[in-house]
């Protein structure tokens, strides 16, 4: 397949610890409260330290609330100094109790402080078994939501301690819970489709491999599949963690063998802005990487969805102009299909619109010039149309445009058009005059950015070989 390369931007949620229907008395805590707690230098005050290092229960919950309301307000001031004051052996001692009511305020603390900067410190003190444990508690809830937030965290920071919580055994508590999504209340769903995004987006460093992802996809397709809430949190994390694991066709065919194209369709159309976004990048990764796949997607309606999402907002307009431009490289057929729902001249309204986002353009122009590159050598039929849509003119603008691919692949559409076994040869020079092809053509023939390329030479020979009386150099 022909295809160009994405710039894929990484989202991310939030990723603060939850808030429970017996914090609220937290919430209005006074500030000078708070300053209380510290020392003038900021440090956590030595006795709620000490309190929390104690033997005593009840004198150490009350200095793990009193830790707790402080990062409720001030986050990464609380989280900092609890690493300073070396309480993170005290937390994973803490952990480990049976009491419930430690649990719930230590996994608190440990989601607090893999939120900041701070998340090696917690790793090296041990928090990951105790996590994956607790993460698979059924006896409390907040302790289950607390310890898979605290993974997520630990999965978006970087590659390295990912994969760490994943050699652990990090990816089956919230495997099981998408697994099993009846089981659970929406909240756990939502933090466990929000970690398994943590495996699959680390802010730093490579996608988890193969041998990881082929354990993912079966239950996010699942999940995919089960929750028909399309403004449901857990769902979009899910969609947005599979188009970030759609990476090569091993992936790909992963999602292929499970019926799940017509759900993804489907939710194209969701009203719900990021559930729409998301199922379509996925959409335009399967197309990317499988022409059955693309075959799917066609038959299951994604072409007049693209049609609608041209005329909706950038975002929708960017993934359906990035899914076209590898679409109508696959097959003749695909490319016929595209053209069959006059989708043409749409596309030829974003390139000529000049203040349309400039990605948008850009891949807009690659959809016109693989058309004409592609398909015209050996289907004039399909030159003959693209010529009375008025893709020359178009492709001529894109000689305007900024990025280098953007404008080598217009002059390459443009060079489809003058193949001399064309009877519409003619006719295109003719087009190219009319317009401002040429003035465009010259101006690419010095641009100062592409100098160092072959593009204003190739320019130069257009001009020599088919506009001998425009190609000599403007007299002074």
């Amino acid at each position: 397949m022909n295809a160009k390369t994405e710039n894929i931007v990484m989202e991310t949620v939030e990723n603060r610890p939850d808030q429970h229907e017996s914090d609220k008395e937290d919430e209005e805590i006074d500030e000078s409260v708070l300053d209380g707690y510290l020392t003038e230098d900021k440090h956590i005050a030595p006795e709620i330290v000490n309190a929390f290092r104690s033997n005593d229960r009840d004198a150490r919950l009350e200095a793990a609330k009193k830790l707790k309301q402080l990062g409720d307000k001030r986050e990464t001031l609380a989280a900092q100094e609890i690493v300073n004051a070396g309480l993170l052996p005290s937390i994973v001692e803490m952990m480990s109790s049976d009491d419930i009511q430690s649990q719930v305020q230590a996994t608190w603390l440990v989601a607090l402080v893999t939120a900041s900067e701070q998340t090696s410190a917690a790793v090296e003190a041990g928090v990951i078994p105790r996590l994956i444990t607790l993460a698979s508690s059924m006896t409390s809830k907040r302790v289950r939501d607390n310890a898979l937030l605290a993974m997520g965290n630990i999965g978006k920071d970087s590659q390295q301690l990912r994969d760490k919580l994943i050699q652990e055994g990090g990816l089956k508590p919230p495997l099981d819970v998408l697994a099993n999504p009846s089981k659970y209340p929406n909240n756990t769903l939502r933090l466990a489709a929000d970690t398994i995004h943590g495996f699959s987006c680390s802010r730093r460093g490579k996608m988890p491999g193969y041998e990881v992802t082929q354990q993912i996809i079966p239950v996010l397709l699942g999940y995919i599949l089960y929750q028909r809430n399309g403004a449901a949190k857990s769902l979009q994390h899910c969609i947005l963690s599979l188009s970030h694991i759609l990476v090569g066709k091993a992936q790909v065919d992963d999602v292929l063998r499970i019926d799940v194209v017509p759900r993804l369709v489907h939710l194209c159309t969701s009203q719900e802005a990021k559930t729409r976004r998301n199922a379509l990048k996925c959409i335009s990764r399967i197309i990317l990487y499988s022409e059955d796949g693309t075959e799917k997607l066609i038959n299951a309606g994604i072409l007049p969805i693209f049609k609608t999402c041209i005329e909706g907002d950038k975002q929708d307009r960017r993934e359906a102009c990035f899914g076209a431009s590898n679409l109508v490289a696959g097959t003749l057929d695909h490319a016929k299909a595209f053209m069959g729902l006059d989708l043409v001249p749409i596309f030829v309204k974003v390139v000529s619109n000049e203040e349309e986002v400039p990605g948008i353009r850009n891949d807009a122009t690659w959809t016109l010039s693989n058309l004409a590159r592609i398909w015209g050598r050996e289907h004039h039929d399909i030159l003959d149309t693209l010529l009375e849509a008025n893709v020359v003119e178009s492709l001529c603008i894109g000689l305007t445009l900024e990025k280098r691919d953007a404008v080598e692949i217009s002059l390459q559409g443009i060079q489809g058009f003058l193949r001399p076994q064309w009877e519409g040869q003619k006719r295109a020079i003719e087009r190219i005059i009319a317009g401002d092809g040429i003035d465009q053509l010259r101006a690419l023939r010095v641009r100062k950015d592409f100098r160092p390329t072959q593009l204003p030479r190739t320019a130069q020979t257009l001009l020599e070989s088919h506009f001998p009386d425009f190609s000599r150099a403007a007299r002074v």
